[in-house]
């Protein structure tokens, strides 16, 4: 009676006949009845007294509503562990995708995928974890093999290794179909985007295999691309994919804070295009995700590789919980402001960065006269860095000679301890240049040096507007500036300067007053120059990781300036400081101690201190 039981749940678990491939209209029913995945890679804890359920829990107050994991070891254990997921997952209305990992005995690779034993094995392990959990509503789809091709055989194997994983992919399918899933059966073969090229050799055979799948999968953690590309490249998988069969798509990996790929450039593309993601990591872990690959956690790091959440559930972007809560399907309308907004570094990180200390420095207007300065006996005299005023009319005569001399000056700069702000254009630069030709220069500049420890920031633009005539143009010109910088994802802030300063005050004037609690002033004491306007300063600011400004005016006016740039938060810049006497710039010195401004001195006024003793002092507010 017992082995009857046993064979009437056996024949409960595994139904009877096999189904085909969907069609693309039950491909898109599953998406209509499911709705808009926004799911997460790895329920990882991060420590050892948090349970999985508890990261799933977060997950799901945060927005999320599945989860996309590895279930190995022995079939049964896997199917015990999804099955605990899925209740888990039921609890906080989420689903599970899971990754099979079938075995894949040595023979099935010796024998080119047709030893009758090694398949066997596969087929058996398929079929039951397929077949046990085929009617499971809480599983939302079935990754069936992940990223053909890579692994530990990879490099050696080539080719081959791929084709032979496709073989893989391919019986499985046929297995998985005979056990009739309500769920759809995919693979993630696009994972590498060079695969889509028709000279490349693997094209056909991953073109032949993603043809027999229900929905397409693919990963990208390149979806920002660089200036060069901004994106076109994912576009054109996501295209390709489509010309495979007009079925839902599903990105199962993505998420790269470094690179620029964050959930901002990677929600601009996935959005218009209607595509389902599962993002790489939740919580800062023993993963160690939170650094590249193959680099090591041990080492300090500044932005994190992947996930969302620091440990103590800190965001690791603070914007990304907003994109994940709001994500939703656009139908092609794009919803993109631009990077030149969305990926400005947080004030946070622009904080860490300046745990260097002060920064004290003089100022060239071109490079020679930086190697000059270098060369002399002022380099001691406290100073460690130097804002240089790099030439757009150079690079374009002849860039291997200009960046032949930036390697120069900043090998010399290195070896007397000295710093680079690297200035790259001013309006006397820009004059007769297209938009795109100073775009795609700054861009060259930055990502030759975007890692270099020489490089202390990057003003893209100073004095915007100061004599130029086109002001209407001039702010379209400097989005685009900052959004070519942006793709470039320098290790150093970048900023712009504005032509910006403070109306001149009467002797009589109380501007500490002025500036009270509950009195209105700040904007309504700057002025401008040129074609520069409180709109324009206003732009610059909001783009800008540092908010900069420049000054040669008495310690009164320089104040007021950086009070109004104080409000932003962030680490502050000026730029060119020419102070008017030794008294005002004795006096300005100490605004700039306690409210932690980096400056570059210009012209020969006295300082004192000297440099060598200037020091931050702690900012201090006094409660109520």
């Amino acid at each position: 009676m017992r082995k009857l039981i046993g064979i009437l749940a056996l024949l409960c678990v595994l139904p009877v006949g096999a189904r085909k491939q969907w069609t693309e209209k039950q491909a898109w029913a599953w998406e209509k009845k499911i709705g808009v995945i926004k799911g997460f890679n790895s329920p990882t804890p991060p420590y050892p007294g948090m349970s999985e359920e508890e990261v799933m829990r977060k997950a799901s107050e945060l927005g999320y509503n599945s989860l996309r994991w590895w279930y190995a070891g022995p079939v049964d254990k896997a199917i015990e562990n999804i099955s605990r997921d899925c209740r888990i997952a039921e609890k906080y209305g989420m689903t599970i995708s899971p990754v099979v990992c079938v075995p894949q005995p040595d023979a099935f690779w010796s024998s080119k995928g047709t030893d009758e034993e090694a398949l066997k094995v596969m087929k058996e392990y398929t079929q039951k974890i397929i077949g046990t959990l085929a009617k499971e509503e809480r599983i939302v789809l079935w990754d069936i093999w992940n990223e053909p091709g890579c692994g530990a055989n990879f490099a050696a194997a080539g080719d081959e290794y791929f084709i032979g994983c496709c073989r893989g992919v391919e019986l499985m399918v046929e297995w998985a179909l005979e056990m009739n899933p309500t769920q759809p059966i995919t693979s993630s073969i696009f994972w590498q985007p060079d695969i889509i090229k028709p000279e490349n050799p693997l094209y056909e055979t991953a073109a032949r295999v993603e043809k027999l799948m229900d929905i397409h999968n693919f990963h990208s953690y390149q979806c920002a691309g660089n200036s060069d590309d901004q994106g076109k490249e994912i576009q054109s998988v996501i295209d390709y994919l489509r010309t495979l069969g007009n079925r839902p798509i599903v990105c199962t990996e993505c998420l790269t804070h470094l690179n620029n790929s964050g959930l901002s450039r990677t929600f601009a593309v996935f959005a218009r295009n209607n595509i389902h993601f599962y993002q790489w990591g939740f919580y800062s872990n023993d993963a160690n995700w939170q650094v590249k690959w193959n680099n090591s956690a041990y080492d300090p790091y500044d932005a994190e590789f992947h996930n969302l959440l620091r440990p103590d559930d800190e965001p690791i972007n603070t914007r990304d919980l907003a994109l994940v809560r709001n994500y939703k399907f656009t139908n092609g309308q794009p919803t993109d402001i631009g990077a030149e907004f969305t990926d400005k570094w947080e004030s946070a990180r622009a904080w860490r960065w300046m745990a260097s200390g002060p920064i004290k420095g003089k100022t060239a207007t071109n490079v020679e006269e930086a190697l000059r300065w270098l060369d002399g006996k002022e380099v001691y005299q406290g100073f460690n860095s130097l804002n240089v005023t790099f030439s757009y009319s150079e690079y374009k005569k002849d860039c291997n000679a200009f960046f032949a001399n930036m390697e120069a000056l900043l090998a010399m700069a290195e070896s007397k301890g000295i710093t680079i702000l690297a200035t790259l254009l001013n309006d006397k630069e820009a004059e007769g240049a297209s938009d795109e030709e100073l775009a795609r220069y700054e861009a060259q500049v930055m990502r030759a040096h975007y890692t270099d420890p020489r490089i202390q920031a990057w003003d893209l633009y100073y004095h915007p507007g100061e004599q130029r005539k086109d002001g209407e143009k001039l702010a379209d010109l400097l989005k685009l500036l900052f959004r070519y910088a942006r793709y470039e994802f320098p290790n150093q802030p970048v900023m712009a300067t504005p032509v910006v300063k403070a109306q001149d005050f009467p002797a009589d004037f109380d501007y500490r007053a002025a500036m009270k609690h509950g009195r209105t002033s700040g904007w309504d004491k700057l002025a401008y120059e040129g074609v520069a306007n409180a709109d324009l300063c206003f732009l610059i600011w909001k783009m800008s990781d540092v908010t900069a400004f420049s000054s040669n005016q008495s310690a009164p006016e320089t104040g007021w300036v950086k009070a109004v740039a104080y409000r932003y938060g962030r680490p502050i810049f000026c730029t060119q400081w020419q102070p008017t006497d030794e008294a005002n710039a004795n006096t300005t010195l100490d605004n700039f101690a306690r409210s932690h401004v980096y400056w570059y001195q210009t012209g020969s006024t006295p300082l004192s201190p000297n440099p060598e003793s200037f020091r931050f002092v702690p900012i201090r507010t006094e409660k109520q």
